[in-house]
């Protein structure tokens, strides 16, 4: 047991307030009455970001401030040195919840159009990413990541000491997701769904080739829902592989989802080739849990930290579309296997990742931190 000490906390960042993470942490903090102060950037201009910060914080120059904690997917690295330099003159702790390395996300993940460019231009944009998370780890005083295959890529790459590391699940919106009744489907009909932000480590390509293998088999239909990256390119190979049991719905509002998923008779995780692939438990993964749907995803390190193959997930070979399939198959036919692993996983999300474990977690983590 522990004695919360913690009174007033700045939050600062360009963050959306919905997303599960941040909705996370300032509702934990504040159902155990503290106050959070909040300061987002979010969509303003570069000199815009400035001003905000430097005219927001000067407000909080005779505030008792406790811990200032920092979650920014921010590329551009002023903010992050103007509050770090704040912190350090007010001598606050400065905990930042990282979350993603921006080298692999914004050089290797999303902006995979940059390697195209003269080798000159290529090399600035990874050398200035790879800065990034080198200064935010080394500068920050503590680091939340989401697992220790994360944690442990940070490590290595950028040489952080491993006690400035605290590990966090993502979770989800328990508000949000929680389990909810089908709605009466048509006879011999069998979802399959996948929801998310089509970027290359979800891997879209692969179901999409997965669907086509098994288009034969009639009542499986598939669901896509999202937009992003790669969402043009993959409508474009639906299109070219003429895939008959498959749809795109598009952008789904986050709280018109669970309405939607809720009929799936299969959750889809993440099945692409990059190295983020193997580092991450996706949201998606912890909604279906929560909503006690079964759930295949691709075999990594990450995914192991926390779930048992055929126990409370099924899990079969990254970027590749033949697995995946047999993996719907079999996990379609197989009512009993189906019936164990939404059970199993929903058991895994209460009692490792749920709001409720998450906000124990965080609360015990910073009263640490404070009192330290």
């Amino acid at each position: 047991m522990y004695t919360n000490k913690i009174k007033n906390v700045l939050y600062v960042g360009r963050y959306n307030n919905d997303y599960c993470r941040n909705y996370t942490f300032i509702n934990s903090l504040k159902k155990n009455d503290i106050n959070v102060f909040e300061i987002n950037f979010n969509k303003l201009s570069k000199k815009d970001k400035i001003l905000y910060l430097l005219k927001k914080l000067r407000k909080f120059n005779n505030q008792q401030i406790d811990l200032m904690l920092y979650y920014s997917l921010e590329t551009f690295s002023v903010p992050f040195f103007i509050v770090r330099i704040y912190a350090f003159i007010k001598r606050i702790p400065f905990v930042h919840d990282i979350f993603i390395s921006k080298l692999q996300t914004y050089y290797f993940d999303r902006d995979l159009n940059i390697i195209k460019k003269r080798i000159k231009v290529r090399f600035y944009y990874w050398f200035y990413y790879y800065l990034l998370d080198f200064f935010e780890s080394h500068f920050s005083n503590y680091v939340f990541l989401d697992t220790l295959s994360h944690i442990k890529f940070f490590h290595d790459k950028f040489r952080i000491p491993l006690n400035k590391f605290y590990k966090l699940y993502i979770g989800a919106r328990d508000d949000i997701f929680y389990p909810l009744d089908q709605d009466t489907k048509k006879k011999n009909e069998f979802i399959v769904g996948f929801w998310g932000t089509f970027i290359p480590l979800q891997g879209i390509e692969y179901i999409l080739k997965a669907a086509k293998i098994l288009e034969n088999e009639s009542d499986i239909k598939f669901v896509i829902i999202g937009d992003g990256q790669t969402f043009l390119k993959n409508k474009m190979l639906a299109e070219e592989l003429k895939i008959k049991n498959l749809m795109f719905t598009g952008f789904i509002p986050l709280k018109e989802l669970p309405a939607i998923i809720k009929n799936f008779d299969i959750v889809l995780g993440i099945f692409g080739p990059t190295s983020k692939t193997l580092q991450v438990i996706p949201n998606k993964i912890f909604e279906g849990n929560s909503m006690k749907l079964p759930i295949i995803s691709c075999e990594s390190p990450a995914i192991n930290e926390l779930y048992k193959d055929s126990e409370d997930i099924i899990l079969c070979k990254p970027a590749d579309p033949k697995t995946l399939a047999e993996s719907i198959f079999n996990l379609k036919t197989d009512t009993k296997l189906r019936e164990k692993i939404k059970e199993n996983g929903y058991l895994t999300y209460q009692k490792k990742a749920s709001s409720r474990v998450l906000s124990e977690r965080i609360l015990k983590i910073l009263n640490f931190i404070v009192n330290n």
